[in-house]
């Protein structure tokens, strides 16, 4: 049986952390540690489990340092194949089983589908057939009902979950640490695995189930965020990334776009 290290973050997503971990201890394969990269400014204390939980104290600020915190969590992991996974999401029963077995057959990144649940509270325990009766697909990726899909494009990836080797994170260099905050760190790094040759695969075999936390669409809290980050992602790919948010901000006069730079007329209100 492959030994795995599943890693998340958390600043202040307490309850989303114990179903994470309650969903992982559900597992019919356990991993063999879990690395949480804590940024919080609360305390708490976590539930006993059957493997091993190590938090390592991150401090931060307003801006999360998201790519240095997962880095950081490969670091301090103890086992080469790596799985990755949202605080927000509570991994299905064959979760840490199916990534790992499919790893055995594809040397590539592996993300397992994810169902997005509604703001219905989870009932108290909750069961996973509660999860599936309340989880929604993505509506732009599209997951095959068998087997694996090799995913061709690179912005497509996300980090929510997924499998990856240590050898592989390596090759494709980590997380590009100058990103800082919310958007681009995952396109960049879908961008850096396909330069690297690091093939990606989409799963059904298996999911995570994203448990719900309000947002806005676009996400104007995170307006200055994401003008930089993709300011700094176009100066690293010569392509703009994150189209949707980017023209949503256009349209309402928040910025001029031009082929190669952004300019903020105002910010959101």
């Amino acid at each position: 049986m492959m030994k795995c290290s599943v890693l998340t973050l958390n600043k202040n997503r307490v309850q989303h952390l114990i179903n994470l971990i309650i969903g992982l201890e559900n597992n019919s394969q356990k991993p063999d540690e879990l690395i949480i990269i804590e940024m919080s400014d609360q305390d708490y204390t976590l539930p006993q489990m059957s493997f091993p939980i190590l938090k390592i104290h991150l401090l931060s600020h307003e801006r999360l340092p998201l790519a240095v915190a997962r880095n950081l969590a490969v670091q301090h992991a103890s086992y080469d194949n790596l799985i990755f996974l949202d605080v927000d999401c509570i991994p299905a029963h064959n979760f840490v089983k199916t990534l790992t077995h499919i790893s055995q057959r594809q040397n590539a990144i592996i993300s397992p589908e994810i169902l997005y649940l509604s703001n219905q509270p989870l009932p108290s325990p909750w069961t996973e057939k509660d999860l599936m009766e309340k989880g929604s697909p993505h509506d732009a990726r599209f997951f095959p009902k068998k087997g694996l899909k090799r995913e061709e494009d690179p912005g497509l990836f996300w980090s929510l979950a997924f499998f990856v080797t240590r050898f592989n994170f390596d090759k494709i260099g980590g997380f590009y640490e100058e990103y800082e905050g919310y958007g681009g760190e995952d396109t960049d790094f879908g961008f850096q695995a396909k330069k690297s040759h690091v093939d990606h695969f989409l799963t059904a075999q298996t999911r995570a189930y994203h448990q719900y936390h309000e947002t806005l669409n676009p996400p104007y809290n995170h307006f200055n965020d994401i003008i930089k980050n993709a300011t700094l992602f176009h100066k690293r790919w010569g392509v703009w990334p994150m189209h949707g948010w980017l023209e949503s901000f256009r349209k309402q006069g928040l910025i001029n776009w031009h082929e190669d730079h952004i300019e903020i007329k105002k910010m959101p209100s």
